[in-house]
């Protein structure tokens, strides 16, 4: 049996990369069914860990202090 050809170092950390990426963002889902109640605790969920709402959030802070110190 011949040994295969090395495979591409950039080709191999892009596919760990995007594994990483994958696993990072499959955490365990609160439900999984398509019930209302299900479906707005996965929206507060995603809202809660969302990181442009928490960059938003940060911001309007600042804003606000910057606007009560006037």
């Amino acid at each position: 049996m011949p040994l295969s050809a090395p495979q591409d170092i950039d080709g191999l950390l892009r596919l760990r990369v995007s594994e990483d990426l994958w696993q990072a963002m499959y955490s365990p889902l609160p439900c999984l069914d398509t019930t209302a109640d299900c479906i707005q605790r996965l929206q507060i969920e995603a809202i809660q860990n969302s990181p442009v709402i928490k960059e938003l959030d940060a911001k309007f802070d600042i804003f606000a202090r910057e606007f009560q110190a006037e």
